[in-house]
């Protein structure tokens, strides 16, 4: 190792490889060149096709969209939350003020809290099952 004058001409730079290499006949044997693949186009075609296909999918998704309007939300708690609503409700009915309270809201949640979770509760499929058992 050693200091260099000309950094270039101690290691020289690599010449790029060629990309395309020419045929060259060896023994006789005759090479044919590929030549490049036309390009298809078909505008036409492929504009239809776009059509078709864009067209599907907006229909697929107007259904999902209309499907889930039908559907409706589903509210749903945690176990936990679910037993309190329903200790709440039988011990308090609708007084929330009682709620906050009462014991066993170790959360403390205020009565704004306790109504919309009641709320939440009473449009629950878990209620709905609740009342009809």
């Amino acid at each position: 190792m050693g200091i260099a004058f000309n950094p270039n001409e101690a290691v020289p730079i690599k010449e790029h490889t060629k990309e395309i290499i020419d045929a060259v006949p060896i023994d006789g044997v005759s090479v044919d060149v590929p030549k490049p693949a036309k390009k298809v186009t078909g505008k036409k075609t492929n504009e239809k096709q776009a059509a078709h296909i864009v067209s599907n999918l907006e229909k697929l998704v107007k259904e999902e969209e209309e499907a889930r309007a039908n559907q409706g939300r589903k509210f749903r708690l945690f176990h936990r939350e679910t037993e309190l609503c329903v200790y709440m409700l039988a011990r308090h009915g609708e007084d929330f003020q009682a709620m906050t309270r009462d014991p066993k809201n170790l959360w403390q949640y205020t009565p704004k809290q306790w109504a919309k979770k009641i709320r939440t509760h009473k449009e629950s499929e878990m209620c709905k099952f609740l009342e009809t058992a």
